[in-house]
């Protein structure tokens, strides 16, 4: 699962730092990097949304994280009133949320399309 949320996060930053591709899909990183991220997690015979969600939850929290550590830096360093460091939180709050959902349901459709792949069974055919 670790790997997959490092790939993942690797694809967010990679789409963030080319220009082009930043302006294109940049509010859709999350959802790309849970695309392609979820291959690179083992299936363990878990339910595709069980698994989906585990991967949002870690990349959520991997951003959680990041922002957190990068909003306790700016409250330490700049000290800002009170009213920009309630502003920070929410939006440390709003990207863990939104990279996490994200995350989750490009997870989902890549789990679901690839099970979409697999040729059908007989019965499926009568």
């Amino acid at each position: 699962m670790l790997k997959g949320v490092f790939v993942g996060v690797g694809i967010m930053i990679v789409a963030f730092l080319i220009p082009i591709l930043h302006f294109i899909s940049g509010p859709l990183g999350p959802f790309i990097a849970g695309y392609f991220a979820i291959s690179f997690v083992p299936d363990r015979g878990e339910h595709y949304a069980v698994r989906s969600v585990k991967y949002g939850v870690g990349l959520g929290m991997v951003w959680a994280l990041a922002s957190g550590i990068a909003a306790l830096l700016v409250t330490w360093l700049a000290g800002p009133s009170i009213k920009a460091q309630i502003l920070m939180w929410i939006g440390v709050s709003v990207i863990t949320l939104y990279t996490g959902s994200m995350a989750t349901l490009g997870a989902m459709y890549a789990t679901l399309r690839s099970q979409r792949n697999v040729t059908p069974t007989a019965d499926a055919e009568q």
